[in-house]
């Protein structure tokens, strides 16, 4: 196993900020143990990757991320899989250069942020607010949200996750296979290693169809040795 993310992209590096910062994100949601983490949420992310995949430029196609539900909200942590190129595509139209009217700065404002009336250019505007490189987040598509926390712009794009699965709570890490066939967990509450395979277009299997959101199986959540290192 080998990590691939470190300081080489300063872009990726950009492109990180804005979408673990959906991170902190509220969806307004209760404690809920005996739930699943719901698709698309992250809680308490606490590793991240690579993959060895990568675009016509030589850059990862994809970025590998693990949220360890470390509150105990839910009752399991999940792995996902961020398509980069959507990422950096959302924060170069959504995030950067744009603003936000005063008027919907105001307290009792009651509105949607994201409404094209609170949408502005600060370099033309006088009374329009630059967005803060931590207060603009990327979100999947699918998701509402009653408040959205730090954020002063969420920007929902379709497709942004392509793969997703469930794992035990309290993972402490992640690698990836030399070559980026499969993702390595450790899971505290399991008390062992969850291995997930992943395809070329960063879908993620274990125990389900690729693509589709599912719970690892415990074939996959065991770690024998015979099936990590088939």
């Amino acid at each position: 196993m080998r990590s691939r993310f470190g300081p080489g992209s300063g872009l990726i590096g950009f492109a990180l900020g804005f979408l673990l910062m959906f991170g902190t994100v509220s969806t307004g949601c209760g404690r809920t143990i005996g739930q699943d983490l719901p698709a698309g949420l992250m809680s308490f992310p606490i590793a991240i990757d690579l993959s060895v995949d990568e675009d016509a430029e030589g850059e990862p196609k994809y970025l590998y991320v693990t949220s360890s539900n470390f509150a105990l909200q839910w009752n399991s942590g999940n792995v996902q899989s961020y398509d980069l190129d959507k990422v950096l595509e959302a924060i170069q139209t959504g995030c950067t250069g744009a603003g936000v009217d005063n008027s919907c700065l105001q307290a009792d404002f009651e509105g949607d942020l994201n409404e094209p009336a609170c949408i502005c250019d600060p370099i033309n505007d006088d009374n329009c607010t630059p967005i803060p490189p931590d207060r603009c987040s990327v979100v999947p598509a699918n998701l509402r949200f009653r408040d959205p926390g730090a954020a002063l712009r969420l920007i929902p794009v379709e497709g942004l996750i392509r793969g997703e699965v469930s794992i035990g709570s309290f993972s402490d890490g992640m690698g990836v296979s030399t070559d980026g066939r499969r993702i390595y967990v450790p899971v505290r509450s399991d008390s062992n290693l969850t291995f997930i395979d992943v395809d070329e277009e960063g879908q993620l299997s274990c125990g389900g169809a690729f693509g589709q959101p599912h719970t690892c199986t415990s074939t996959y959540r065991t770690g024998s040795a015979e099936l990590v290192n088939p």
